[in-house]
């Protein structure tokens, strides 16, 4: 659905995207390589296996808070996320945006 957006291929282009097209509050869902990920994925009949919720700081940083089995919850810059390769160990990431009626003054404090 125009809910959902692909993020495109290569790091520089993610990076801009995310950056540009995203806002605090949307959700990436992650298709992780290998069998742990098709296991989830199996067990909850979905295309995907892991979330994380997209952070938008002053300055255009953008943070991925997510909860990961060996580290527990945490705030990772994007950035560093691509510049590392950490996204290499997803097939796929998606982006669902958040639907919500959030007035400007909302939205300043979000950011």
């Amino acid at each position: 659905d125009d809910m959902t957006k692909d993020v495109l291929p290569t790091r520089s282009m993610m990076c801009t995207a995310v950056g540009q097209l995203c806002n605090t509050g949307d959700i990436v869902l992650f298709r992780t390589r290998g069998v742990r990920g098709g296991v989830i994925r199996a067990a909850t009949r979905n295309s995907y296996d892991h979330v994380g919720m997209l952070l938008k700081f002053q300055g255009g940083k953008v943070g991925l808070l997510e909860a990961l089995g060996n580290t527990g919850v945490q705030i990772t810059n994007f950035h560093g996320f691509l510049n590392e390769g950490w996204y290499k160990q997803y097939d796929r990431m998606v982006v669902r945006h958040l639907d919500a009626d959030i007035d400007d003054e909302m939205a300043e404090k979000l950011n």
